[in-house]
């Protein structure tokens, strides 16, 4: 595996989570279950976490329940968490994207979210993937 040259931009404590679509939560959550043999637990009537020997979880929603935005927009509910420490860097973060959006082909930076404890903003990378960047105490 390639080093890095230089050390990386953000200074990330740990991933949190992933998010995928499902069209019904039951049957995907049978095939998890089932099939797989995932661990799974529902965190609301509209989505569920799964995992698999670790405490990194992949969080499923279902499409249509919460997301009812044309377009690509209801995409950016499906993202890839990532915790840093505190609502100031996540601030911090923020500006570093907004300085090297076209360094890496940033195609969006969300304004900062605050939702009770949990301060956020979103990346949409060059391949249309987004990632949360998130408070330390919103991903446990």
């Amino acid at each position: 595996m390639d080093e890095h040259i230089n050390a990386p931009l953000l200074d990330l404590n740990f991933l949190s989570h992933g998010t995928l679509l499902m069209e019904e939560m039951g049957p995907s959550r049978q095939f998890f279950e089932e099939f797989l043999g995932l661990d799974v637990v529902a965190t609301s009537e509209h989505s569920l976490a799964i995992r698999l020997n670790s405490d990194t979880c992949v969080v499923g929603v279902e499409r249509g329940k919460l997301v009812k935005k044309p377009g690509r927009e209801y995409l950016r509910y499906y993202n890839v968490g990532l915790s840093v420490g505190d609502a100031d860097d996540v601030a911090g973060a923020r500006q570093l994207a907004l300085e090297h959006k076209d360094t890496y082909g940033l195609r969006e930076i969300s304004a900062i979210e605050n939702e009770g404890a949990r301060v956020s903003f979103l990346i949409e990378d060059r391949d249309g993937n987004f990632w949360q960047i998130m408070n330390e105490q919103s991903a446990h």
